[in-house]
């Protein structure tokens, strides 16, 4: 090919067709950029298929994570909410001057329980290591950084910690004061005083709180886990994009 067009080149020279030979020329010179074009094109196409690739794989173990987490919130939710449902029945068989039962002291068992909520942020932190920019999606990316940096935070470090101020203040004097821990060999057992607990305007308040606060914790894991089903049904939506 290139010796073709070498020449042609000389035999226009020698013929002295100065015009021809311009005109040759240019469509040499046209043929070369269209050349570098064609390679710059490849190497954009090759390049954006690798970036494709790299957002691929951290949308992949991102979603991978944020399912582990649901999963997590899920069982929390269903949890904390058991332990609400025990709370009232103590509270409606104090109020209703109730006589001592099993299943008071099955509702008492539940005083010390909580669920603390755990957050999977492996992908998440290597998304970050890398650059949150990498993703394309814009709308997909603010929404990713606002559950990790707002909606997570705000359910474990302020809601929870009302629990945990709870949980080591008032709760450890009542549940001294009223449960003893018995192992049968299958699971603790908790004989109370009911009589007493009824009479003790502290427990009542305190049981109170406690259901006030349990029960706004179980709005706010709803909470977030609709917004994390969201952020899911985004990536799944810009995997599909992406392949």
């Amino acid at each position: 090919m290139f010796h073709f067009f070498r020449q042609l080149r000389r035999k226009l020279l020698s013929n002295s067709q100065l015009s021809r030979y311009l005109f040759y020329a240019l469509g040499e010179i046209v043929l070369v950029v269209l050349g570098i074009l064609i390679a710059l094109q490849i190497d954009n196409w090759n390049d954006q298929r690798k970036l494709q690739a790299r957002q691929a794989t951290l949308l992949t173990d991102l979603r991978s994570d944020l399912q582990e987490t649901l999963d997590g919130l899920q069982f929390g939710k269903s949890l904390n909410a058991h332990t609400v449902v025990q709370y009232r029945f103590l509270m409606d068989a104090i109020d209703q001057n109730a006589p001592y039962s099993e299943q008071i002291d099955s509702a008492m068992a539940w005083l010390p329980m909580f669920h603390v909520p755990r957050f999977t942020r492996t992908a998440y932190e290597s998304l970050k290591s890398q650059g949150v920019d990498i993703l394309t999606n814009r709308t997909l990316k603010n929404q990713i950084a606002n559950l990790y940096e707002n909606e997570f935070p705000y359910l474990k470090e302020d809601q929870t910690q009302l629990e945990w101020s709870l949980h080591n203040t008032d709760k450890p004097v009542y549940i001294n004061r009223y449960l003893r821990y018995r192992d049968n060999g299958d699971i603790m057992v908790f004989p109370v005083d009911f009589e007493k607990i009824k009479a003790d305007t502290g427990f009542i308040n305190f049981l109170a709180t406690l259901i006030a606060i349990r029960a706004a914790g179980i709005e706010f894991y709803e909470r977030t886990m609709a917004k994390t089903e969201e952020v899911i049904a985004g990536i799944d939506r810009e995997l599909d994009n992406l392949e």
